[in-house]
């Protein structure tokens, strides 16, 4: 039986890898391709623990790409005002 309720967060793990941080997206991305193949399998609590771990790692890049965007915009404010040199 099929569960189509448990997410695979494929779009924001795709997302993520290409706009946030790729590293920690991939990981996203390799953990939502999971959640379907162990649906494919019937493994329905290896599926919900894909998942978790896709939104997870998802989150993570997310995090990592908008502190860096935070630091090099910090960076290239105080550049600017002239304070760095």
């Amino acid at each position: 039986m099929f569960h189509r309720d448990i997410p695979n967060y494929l779009p924001q793990a795709i997302l993520t890898a290409v706009f946030c941080c790729l590293p920690l997206g991939l990981i996203g991305l390799y953990n939502s391709f999971l959640v379907n193949q162990r649906l494919r399998n019937e493994d329905i609590e290896g599926a919900w623990e894909a998942s978790r771990r896709a939104r997870m790692w998802c989150m993570f890049s997310f995090v990592i790409g908008v502190l860096c965007l935070f630091i090099y915009a910090l960076s290239r404010g105080f550049t600017l005002m002239g304070g760095a040199q």
